[in-house]
């Protein structure tokens, strides 16, 4: 089962933490962890390299585990946050 928790600081999404396998299908044919995998790390390159906003990412690939801490309240950095969420929301 995938994991997906978020955290807010000030009302305003900071944090978010996926991990796990869906069981969809074997690993390296399961579409379902590859949509969610190709929207985390979409929403963590926008972050940092797109927007250059300074964020702690840590991945632990035995755990299957990806985690983003915003360091900043900046708006953009909130809102691509809020986007994952959302997203996540629909699957």
């Amino acid at each position: 089962m995938i994991t997906a928790s978020f955290s807010k600081r000030n009302g305003k999404f900071n944090k978010f933490c996926i991990s796990g396998h869906s069981g969809y299908a074997p690993e390296g044919s399961d579409i379902v962890c590859a949509s969610v995998s190709s929207m985390t790390i979409m929403t963590i390159n926008n972050i940092t390299e797109s927007f250059g906003l300074p964020a702690e990412v840590k991945v632990e690939e035995e755990s299957v585990t990806i985690a983003c801490t915003l360091l900043t309240e900046d708006e953009v950095g909130v809102k691509l946050v809020q986007g994952l969420y959302n997203e996540l929301c629909i699957l």
